[in-house]
């Protein structure tokens, strides 16, 4: 609140300014706002039609153009290429045999050169997937690289051992690793995300 008439005064006229300045920005948003839509309903050309009956005279025949395509059958091949370790190429198409109808799908083996380097697969169980998902944290191996996930299996329950080298820690992690692996067919199926990631490590609990 003015303390005195004089700062009234100068702030009654800063006041009258910011008013001014709003009612002039006004003014304008109001002519841009008149002549935009001026120009949408005006006709284009002599004897034309304005620029939104256009845009609704488009929107409607794209319409029936597309309503008058989904009547016919359209082309529903498709090809995908992909990476596949040769031993499973006889269950891939065996699963494509039996599920051929009404797909008629079908394994096209191509011997040619890659243009690219093959991907890493590893294949794992229930008790190496937590060891391999731990060294894959700190890379992956190229194709046909040594895989350091079995030796972890070993070197990481070892060094562990190292670093927290107490009865207690090892008898508690021993005995919630006993607990989750007792409760894993129940946690399987779960869609609790914590009772998944037990399931998934519950080996690699078992051995630290």
């Amino acid at each position: 609140w003015p303390a005195s008439r004089e700062e009234a005064t100068r702030r009654i006229g800063e006041l009258e300014n910011i008013i001014a300045d709003k009612s002039h920005a006004l003014a304008g948003f109001d002519r841009f706002i008149r002549d935009e839509a001026r120009g949408l309903v005006e006709p284009i050309r002599m004897g034309g039609n304005s620029r939104i009956e256009e845009w609704k005279l488009f929107c409607i025949k794209e319409r029936n153009i597309y309503a008058t395509l989904n009547l016919f059958e359209g082309d529903v091949t498709l090809r995908c290429d992909c990476w596949y370790p040769t031993k499973d190429e006889d269950s891939i198409r065996r699963v494509l045999a039996e599920s051929d109808y009404p797909a008629s799908a079908m394994l096209v083996t191509d011997i040619a050169k890659p243009r690219g380097a093959p991907p890493t697969y590893t294949k794992t169980n229930e008790f190496t997937a937590a060891f391999q998902a731990l060294v894959d944290t700190y890379g992956i191996p190229r194709y046909q690289e040594f895989n350091a996930g079995v030796v972890s299996i070993i070197t990481f329950p070892f060094m562990f051992g190292i670093m927290y080298g107490d009865v207690g820690h090892g008898t508690l992690i021993t005995c919630f690793a006993l607990w989750a692996l007792s409760n894993a067919k129940k946690w399987k199926y779960s869609d609790d995300g914590m009772q998944q990631g037990l399931v998934y490590a519950r080996y690699l609990l078992l051995f630290m």
